[in-house]
């Protein structure tokens, strides 16, 4: 990525002698703007990945334990899942930010080269922005995919917190589903020794 900012201040200098001095300066402008928006992104995207890993390994943990508390776990899992939701929408704003970027950059550089008076020049620098535009495309369609991957994966991370309530929930169903047989085979127990009472009592009466 950087590397293709580098190109982006070369191209500035190789027609900076065709352009007037406020052009050059507009272009530097988005030139760092652009430069700024990608730093941004990158930093929080670091960021999100970092929470995105200790949450997972924190409840991984936290299940593979003996007798795991899942109602706590899930709810544990669904706030933070919430703050991970949050920070990715504010990441994809980031990365919508530096489609607007770019575009305004490419469109002060195109300004720029469309005002060099040599024909020959003109067309070769025109040549050598489309080249760049390609190649920029092309890397930003990819992380594109990228970050509607990301985005299923924020929809995974929503339904794994409702598997981790709905299991809760059942766990404490067949707990209870265990109680009740035991109550179940204690009552037939009492009823029987009641049964006895019953013919016995009879026996007495007579």
């Amino acid at each position: 990525m950087k590397s293709k900012l580098k190109l982006f201040s070369l191209f500035i200098i190789l027609i900076i002698s065709s352009c007037n001095r406020s052009e050059t300066e507009k272009t530097t402008v988005y030139a760092d703007d652009l430069r700024n928006a990608i730093d941004l992104f990158e930093q929080n995207r670091v960021d999100f990945s970092e929470d995105v890993s200790d949450i997972v390994e924190i409840t991984d943990k936290k299940l593979s334990k003996d007798e795991p508390n899942l109602v706590k776990i899930s709810k544990e899992w669904e706030e933070k899942w919430l703050e991970i939701t949050e920070k990715f929408n504010a990441l994809n704003e980031e990365f919508i930010n530096i489609s607007e970027k770019s575009a305004l950059f490419f469109n002060a550089l195109d300004t720029i080269v469309l005002g060099i008076n040599d024909a020959e020049l003109r067309n070769s620098q025109i040549n050598s922005n489309n080249i760049l535009k390609e190649k920029w495309q092309t890397n930003y369609d990819i992380a594109q995919t990228t970050m509607n991957q990301i985005e299923k994966l924020i929809g995974k991370g929503n339904d794994y917190s409702r598997v981790l309530i709905a299991t809760s929930i059942r766990q404490a169903l067949e707990e209870n589903i265990e109680e009740l047989k035991t109550i179940s085979e204690s009552a037939k127990s009492l009823l029987a020794e009641l049964q006895k009472f019953s013919l016995e009592g009879k026996k007495i009466i007579g």
